[in-house]
């Protein structure tokens, strides 16, 4: 190993936890080079050292942030050189890695897909098993700003769950961890696990020239425990810790790496020594060692709107009649227009997300919480028509037939590759 790597350990047991029962993960929270292809090469050869490292631990399944093989902060240029297509050389090495070491591993990276009459460019995740095989290749549904909106396009797929030592496992991509129903999503589908990669940072540089007034937020502050906390799931956030340095500027990165059990406590969390060390996070994901977030309340299982609610039919509502349609919105001026028709601006969803569910399985009281780019409508564009049952006409059906109108969270929508501060003694201003 040519790089030293401090091992943070959280274990109740030597041994893992059994077929079904759980599973053993660890998270890789490191500094790496960005941008170019010798910077893939060097940061695909440190993976290896580190799957390495972890089977030693007896892991189950080992994580690495967000397009770890050729780092975050890269421009549409270096996107395009350095996107691989599912069956590049970065997949295939790890799905090397994963058998020699018998190892899942989750490995984020910027795919092209050169199928259509034109490549298309996503941010992906690809869900590699222990024994090499691609259990799932996930495309970002939700990108962050300008600059992901600018290289990338909108995947069109929900977040995949799959089994790892018998265990659900659900994937997010960093923004994606910040929308509850995602979390309802995976919950509803049978995880017991949600893995988010993720490239969280500080303060950086708008779109419009001007500095943010916030840095991004630390969501393993206040959503991540509550999602897990809410949907009883165990949640893993694995970001990257110190500085890129690319043209645009220098980008520095939270170190906020963690996992989080079904009662929202901290089973394990980088911490001060981490954030200036590469460090391998290993803990046991368990159910039995962690009691219930409360006495009696399910929320999986209680929630009127969640497609496995088990509310008795007069207490359930009724939404046979609703239709959910996802139109294609300028993300600028809202106009549902095609871009050229409204703002001219040529960084419009350009497909929208379709969600393949039977009408009625997705839940109206989620729907606020989606992104201003999808649409409630009811036939020929109307508003969905009203619940059935007069116990279930109160808030509940006023809010399932609200049209959504949503904005986004102040400091969306900037160009996450402008210049920022460089590090101490850089020379940049700090």
């Amino acid at each position: 190993m040519k790089n030293p790597l401090r091992i943070v350990g959280r274990l109740k047991s030597q041994t893992p936890p059994e077929q079904g029962k759980g599973l053993r993960l660890s998270i890789y929270q490191g500094e790496g080079p960005v941008g170019t292809p010798e910077a893939v090469d060097e940061n695909l050869a440190r993976m290896a050292e580190v799957v390495d490292k972890a089977k030693s631990y007896r892991v189950h399944i080992c994580i690495f942030p967000e397009k770890y093989n050729t780092g975050y902060a890269i421009t549409l240029e270096q996107c395009h050189a350095l996107a691989e297509t599912v069956d590049g050389r970065s997949i295939r090495r790890a799905q090397e890695v994963a058998t020699e070491n018998k190892t899942a591993i989750v490995l984020p990276y910027p795919e092209v897909d050169r199928s259509g009459a034109e490549p298309k460019y996503y941010d992906a995740i690809a869900f590699i098993g222990p024994d090499g095989a691609l259990l799932a290749n996930y495309r970002k549904t939700h990108l962050y700003g300008a600059a992901e909106r600018r290289n990338y396009s909108f995947g069109n797929e929900l977040p995949p769950v799959n089994e790892i030592n018998g265990f659900p496992v659900g994937l997010l991509n960093c923004y994606e961890c910040e929308f509850p129903p995602l979390y309802q999503h995976l919950a509803e589908s049978g995880a017991r696990l949600v893995i988010g990669p993720t490239a969280a940072d500080h303060h950086f540089t708008l779109a419009d020239g001007t500095e943010s007034q916030v840095p991004y937020q630390d969501a393993t502050r206040h959503i991540i425990p509550a999602m897990a906390s809410v949907w009883k799931l165990f949640v893993c956030y694995a970001n990257r810790r110190g500085w890129e340095g690319v043209p645009a500027g220098w980008w520095q990165y939270l170190g906020n790496s963690g996992l989080w059990a079904p009662n929202g406590e901290t089973v394990i969390k980088a911490g001060p020594d981490e954030q200036h060390h590469d460090s391998l996070l290993i803990a046991d994901c368990r159910p039995e060692d962690h009691p219930p977030f409360s006495p009696e309340g399910n929320h999986l299982k209680d929630n009127r709107l969640g497609r496995n609610s088990s509310r008795a039919p007069e207490e359930a509502v009724d939404r046979s009649s609703l239709k959910i349609t996802f139109p294609i919105v300028c993300h600028s001026c809202e106009s549902r227009n095609p871009p050229a028709l409204c703002c001219g601006d040529d960084e419009a969803v350009p497909d929208p997300l379709r969600i393949i569910l039977p009408v009625g399985s997705v839940p109206g009281g989620r729907l606020p919480l989606l992104p201003r780019r999808w649409g409630l409508s009811g036939p020929a564009g109307r508003r969905p028509g009203p619940v059935s049952s007069p116990r279930a006409a109160g808030s509940i059906g006023r809010a399932a037939s609200r049209r959504v109108r949503s904005s986004s969270p102040p400091g969306r929508g900037q160009d996450r590759c402008a210049a920022r501060p460089g590090p101490p003694g850089s020379g940049r201003r700090s």
